[in-house]
């Protein structure tokens, strides 16, 4: 693999021109004011499709997309699509929409497409002062058999999920888990939210699953933490 990076230009209009050829064939281009007050850029990668990693056994398959990036420091959009495939998931599509700033990343949409279903998260993650997510995903007729060929079905509905991360100790809530559709053949319908936290200890809030005649319900915390 061989590459070029070519700068030119001047503080206020500086040009950048970076390419690689061989295995990995990608281009990242732009311009940036380092002069301006804001830092203002303007940066757009291509790649075309590729495999990981580069030599040996593939692990995962790219297929051609972009990714661009444009603003300021202070504030900055971000946007790209791509295909990807793995030995477990063939054909994944992505598309991302997102605006950020040095301490906060709005996710405006990351919509991956698998075969005519559909999972799109919008949501923030706060980079400062400590590590946060809160966002929701929505779920359009996801078929498990991409995953799993044992669990064909069509499954819809919304995810509302929390992450934090302060000085070592995190916990992940998922405070809405309202799930439908069919699984093997038999409704699935889910209500309720859950959380997990560094000790693994979990919480069970009106948790409920049903599929077919099948239902659980959980409520406190059934299981005993570690540590």
């Amino acid at each position: 693999m061989t590459g070029r990076v070519r700068l030119a230009g001047t503080l206020s209009d500086l040009r950048l021109d970076l390419g690689l050829s061989g295995a990995l064939k990608a281009a990242l281009r732009g311009h940036a004011d380092l002069e301006s007050a804001d830092k203002s850029f303007d940066m757009k990668a291509t790649w075309q499709p590729f495999s990981w990693p580069l030599s040996g056994q593939e692990q995962l398959s790219m297929q051609g997309g972009e990714l661009s990036a444009g603003g300021s420091l202070e504030r900055f959009q971000l946007q790209g699509h791509s295909e990807l495939s793995t030995p477990v998931v063939q054909g994944l599509k992505f598309a991302l929409k997102a605006d950020g700033s040095p301490r906060k990343l709005t996710l405006s949409s990351l919509k991956l497409t698998l075969g005519k279903g559909e999972l799109v998260t919008r949501g923030d993650l706060q980079l400062a002062p400590h590590l946060s997510w809160s966002g929701e995903t929505e779920l359009k007729q996801l078929d498990p058999a991409h995953f799993d060929p044992q669990l064909p079905g069509a499954i819809s509905g919304t995810v509302k999920s929390r992450f934090d991360l302060i000085q070592g100790h995190w916990q992940l809530a998922i405070a809405d888990l309202a799930l439908n559709g069919e699984l093997r053949g038999y409704p699935l319908r889910s209500s309720g939210g859950a959380s997990l936290n560094e000790r693994f200890q979990w919480q069970a809030d009106a948790l409920n699953l049903e599929t077919g005649d099948n239902r659980v319900r959980l409520d406190g915390s059934p299981f005993k933490g570690r540590g």
